[in-house]
């Protein structure tokens, strides 16, 4: 099993410099879909609004998602419009025929933001839960450019990628045992993995398996995986206007009542008042 190691400065100052001259948001992710480097980022309160709602919020990441597997299976960029109807693209940072990493931009508009556009955008989101006079004074102020200035900036982010590449600002390190099972409960918070699906991942025996979680980490998987999943809570209630009932949801509890009891039990409070107290 492999981790990403990369240099942060030097990544977040080539992202700055695509920004500063594109005026294009743009981010770097691992080659396990997560986002490591994302500076700068100019606000787009539109996308905001919308992912309030968890049904948009869970349409984004599949989108995201999606596009991620794309570009693993064509191993090339490539340019398309989100489910919300705006443009973003995506290219995959290859080294040695290994897909490393992926850099990924967009939530650009390639028309002006109008209304005879906004009464096309708007009709993606029919049906859904959401504030449509606050959405569309946010639809406003999304950035646009003109498809051609996308193709060009997006040609520079793949020549970005070879450059990731070049100057070994990111590679691949084989880790312990530990940190790969680590990463894969982390990233599975919402399933109630087994012991039997880790050994049969990770090729080793349960009772390996649990006496190395027990060991390096001084708590069973259960306890480790409830302890990922109320900190992803904390960070969801701090950074989201997500509902308590949906950010419990996220996280793998089908109970709301029993969340906030074991959100309570660690954290010393309710969601609510954790929230509250932000």
């Amino acid at each position: 099993m492999y981790g990403l190691i990369f240099d942060a400065d030097s990544i977040r100052k080539l992202l700055k410099d695509f920004n500063l001259l594109t005026g294009v948001n743009i981010s770097f992710a691992s080659f396990d879909y997560k986002y490591v480097v994302s500076l700068p980022r100019v606000d787009n309160s539109f996308c905001k609004k919308l992912r309030r709602n968890s049904l948009m919020d869970k349409k984004c990441l599949e989108c995201d998602k999606l596009a991620f597997e794309t570009a693993e299976k064509t191993r090339d960029f490539f340019i398309y419009k989100c489910h919300a109807g705006l443009t973003e693209a995506i290219s995959p940072v290859i080294d040695n025929g290994r897909i490393i990493g992926y850099l990924f931009m967009g939530k650009i508009m390639t028309e002006e933001p109008t209304k005879e556009v906004w009464n096309k955008i708007v009709r993606n989101f029919e049906g859904y839960d959401l504030d449509y006079s606050e959405l569309e004074n946010s639809f406003y102020l999304c950035p646009s450019l003109s498809r051609e200035k996308i193709e060009a900036a997006a040609r520079i982010m793949d020549i970005s990628a070879r450059y990731i590449c070049l100057n070994k600002l990111a590679k691949l390190k084989s880790r312990p045992l530990i940190e790969n099972i680590k990463e894969y409960i982390n990233n599975n918070l919402d399933k109630n993995i087994s012991t039997e699906e880790l050994s049969r991942r990770f090729n080793i025996s349960q009772s390996h398996l649990c006496h190395t979680i027990r060991q390096e980490l001084n708590m069973t998987i259960t306890e480790y995986r409830l302890k990922g999943r109320i900190t992803k809570a904390c960070d969801l209630l701090e950074k989201t206007e997500l509902s308590v009932k949906a950010i419990a949801e996220n996280v793998g509890f089908s109970d709301q009542n029993f969340f906030a009891r074991e959100f309570k039990k660690i954290m010393g409070s309710t969601p609510s008042q954790y929230r509250t107290k932000l």
